[in-house]
């Protein structure tokens, strides 16, 4: 197995080549040629060293192996099982995945900050890791202040989300920079769930909502 370092890589898979199954002695290996990016970065790596992979891999691999299936069996059970694992994971505290298994997420969020009451909406925090919102709970009721986590944003929806970059945006305190660093974070969070809720149907027998 490569160390991570040699392996983890932001850019998309393109392009998958598949060789022949390495024979041994504890289960079937494959070695794959695979071209990433704008560029088309050639890499190498082996079924052994996708967990070290970036997840978006696995799921890039899954979709294009998955176009024939047949042929590549052992290398999708194997990448399929990996998915199941990751999304089980993720669902224990993405709202969103969790409503689709009709669960609730298991993982408490971080408490809302004591003085919370006293400070600005829309202001990102000094350390960037938090922002007050106004929020309704319903169209008749009366706006309250939420104390907003980066780190809890898999427990927002994704339109709220969606509604908290806005708020943000109106705040003209809020530096270049920072407002920059808040949005990536959560505009990179909502593809991340795109992605895993595009996915499910593939990998689970998901129940459809009676209307």
């Amino acid at each position: 197995m490569k160390p991570q370092y040699e392996t983890w890589i932001a850019k998309n898979i393109i392009v998958v080549k598949v060789s022949d199954p390495i024979e041994t002695d504890s289960f079937p290996n494959a070695s794959f040629k695979v071209a990433r990016g704008s560029t088309s970065q050639v890499c190498k790596f082996t079924l052994v060293d996708i967990p070290c992979l970036n997840p978006y891999d696995w799921i890039l691999l899954f979709n294009m192996l998955l176009k024939d299936e047949q042929k590549y069996e052992p290398i999708v059970a194997h990448l399929k099982q990996m998915l199941i694992s990751y999304i089980q994971e993720a669902g224990k505290m993405d709202v969103e995945i969790t409503i689709v298994h009709r669960k609730r997420p298991s993982v408490l969020p971080k408490e809302a900050l004591k003085d919370f009451d006293k400070m600005k909406p829309g202001k990102i925090q000094k350390d960037g890791s938090c922002m007050i919102f106004q929020m309704k709970e319903r169209t008749d009721a009366d706006f309250h202040k939420v104390c907003f986590f980066l780190a809890n944003k898999h427990i927002y929806n994704t339109s709220c989300l969606q509604y908290i970059l806005e708020f943000k945006g109106k705040c003209r305190v809020n530096s270049k920079g920072d407002k920059k660093c808040f949005s990536d974070m959560i505009l990179w969070y909502i593809q991340v769930r795109k992605e895993l809720l595009s996915i499910i149907p593939k990998l689970f027998e998901v129940q459809k909502r009676t209307p």
